[in-house]
């Protein structure tokens, strides 16, 4: 992204780490960062900068209410009650439906894309037989990690631009604010189909006039 970075950490390692991805960036190492967990409309560090791929929460399917470990219908629980201090103090009452941005997920018209980041199933540090349905910006951008992979397995012919490229080409416009269905909006990557459109035998084509 290249948003104000205007909630940097007070920590010695901030320019540290800013000079490793810049590193990285120049390398062609695509950085990829969570957008945070705050329901603000910036970004957090590192996803603020114009050398990472910022990444927001969405839900992947609709659900009654959320979160649903904060109780039963309806929860008066909050992400910050279920989840920690490192989430925002809100929740779904309402019903939500897929593709909208889950209301812990910061967001901003200058974020690269959103990806699925609720009740996602991954596995469990230190436990290899449980899994854990876990929620956060961190797993939606573990989504866009996993899908950058996948095109370079399926594409290897296309630069990390390109990929980027394609991804945005391909996703699903969705907006920032579900109130505002026809205000700003952010793109939710669409894998599959990224993949069968890189996969085509016209794709250098594709890419050079799309």
């Amino acid at each position: 992204a290249q948003c104000p970075c205007n909630n940097l950490p007070s920590s010695a390692g901030v320019q540290v780490l800013t000079d490793a991805i810049a590193r990285a960036a120049a390398a062609g190492i695509t950085v990829v960062a969570s957008a945070g967990n705050d329901g603000d409309t910036v970004l957090r560090y590192p996803a603020c900068l114009s050398t990472t791929i910022s990444v927001g929460a969405t839900f992947d399917k609709g659900y009654p209410y959320a979160p649903t470990v904060a109780g039963s219908f309806p929860t008066t629980g909050t992400f910050h009650q279920a989840g920690g201090a490192s989430f925002a103090d809100c929740n779904h009452t309402t019903p939500v439906v897929a593709d909208q941005l889950v209301c812990f997920s910061n967001r901003s018209t200058c974020m690269d894309f959103a990806a699925p980041g609720y009740n996602i199933t991954s596995v469990q540090l230190g436990n290899n037989t449980t899994n854990l349905n876990s929620y956060g910006t961190s797993q939606a951008a573990a989504h866009v990690t996993a899908a950058l992979a996948l095109l370079q397995q399926a594409a290897p012919q296309l630069t990390n631009a390109q990929m980027l490229q394609l991804l945005h080409a391909t996703a699903v416009k969705v907006p920032l604010n579900q109130s505002v269905p026809t205000g700003s909006q952010v793109d939710r990557i669409d894998i599959l189909h990224a993949i069968n459109k890189a996969t085509l035998a016209d794709v250098k084509d594709w890419m050079i006039f799309n």
